[in-house]
């Protein structure tokens, strides 16, 4: 799985942060964005391991604020080999931890219909990435920036439900490495390995 990248607000935290460690509020003034949409930022790039959070109390007096935001090794090594622009007109899309997502199935005789719904709809809806499944049937998985929060993934999901189009729609828990899931996994498997079995009772203590 390719590693998450940053996407331009997010660099725009990150290299904020290279400078020191700084609050949620002081970035929404150095930002000029809301509070709230500056909170789902920094979620999304804690839960992707860039930024960490530090108490900063004791060493700046009691009335310092008690929580700052500082680069995190990831978040460090990325600014260190930090990409050139994307040319405008051009992203990449990347699956990270809170992304909103409509995974939608259709047969062969449906997908006119879906791309009836779609077509007529396009200015509400605002997927930033579609990824078309091989298999049986027609499997399409609509990717949404996780900043703009629940409402394009409910609005796609509202058009397929109107087109009678089959779906799930759902929240990515999170991302791992391979390895990491992998490790999870064998843990998982000694612990149950290691659980007491059930004694078969003595049929001869019975007689």
């Amino acid at each position: 799985m390719s590693v998450p990248i940053p996407n331009k607000k997010q660099r725009a935290i990150l290299r904020l942060l290279a400078d020191g460690p700084l609050s949620q509020q002081e970035l929404s003034n150095q930002t000029g964005r809301q509070s709230q949409a500056m909170a789902s930022s920094l979620a999304i790039l804690k839960a992707n391991g860039w930024i960490e959070s530090v108490d900063e109390r004791d060493r700046s007096g009691p009335s310092a604020p008690a929580r700052k935001w500082r680069l995190a090794s990831a978040g460090t090594g990325y600014l260190g080999q930090e990409p050139s622009a994307v040319p405008t007109g051009q992203s990449t899309p990347t699956l990270v931890a809170h992304q909103g997502f409509v995974a939608a199935t259709v047969t062969s005789q449906e997908v006119p219909r879906l791309m009836e719904a779609l077509a007529d709809r396009q200015a509400s809806l605002d997927p930033q990435a579609v990824a078309r499944l091989d298999g049986g049937g027609h499997a399409f998985l609509f990717l949404f920036d996780p900043e703009l929060g629940s409402s394009p993934p409910e609005a796609l999901a509202a058009t397929l439900d109107a087109a009678s189009v089959a779906f799930t729609i759902g929240t990515v828990a999170d991302v791992r490495p391979w390895a990491d899931f992998l490790a999870d996994a064998q843990a998982v498997r000694l612990a149950r390995s290691g659980a007491p079995k059930e004694v078969e009772p003595n049929r001869a203590l019975d007689r």
